[in-house]
């Protein structure tokens, strides 16, 4: 008798579409081209819609590393935090909460 071959799970899911957060819901969406105050980026939170944008044309683990960076933004937003933090600290401490979780979820 032949064995089936199990399928091994993705490493990398595709992204959330959606989350809760403190502040009210998010969506979250692919798409082909993010610009940002004049200047190309991987993603993107936007307050005022409440929607976090991502490059859809990035390896999956990049991809999940900048949805993890742009919760961290949502964090910090909805916790009033962002009239005290410079720019450079806010980038730090989101950069810092990606890596964290990337490691958390999908080790190494």
């Amino acid at each position: 008798m032949a064995q089936k071959k199990t399928q091994k799970p993705a490493k990398y899911p595709p992204l959330p579409t959606s989350l809760d957060a403190p502040g009210g819901r998010v969506k979250v969406k692919l798409c082909e081209k993010i610009v940002n105050n004049g200047q190309d980026c991987w993603g993107l939170w936007e307050e005022s819609t409440r929607v976090i944008s991502i490059v859809r044309e990035m390896p999956p683990r990049h991809q999940w590393k900048v949805f993890y960076h742009e919760v961290a933004h949502i964090a910090i937003t909805d916790a009033g935090l962002d009239d005290i933090l410079t720019l450079e600290m806010h980038e730090a401490i989101c950069n810092a909460i990606a890596s964290q979780r990337m490691r958390e979820r999908f080790g190494g």
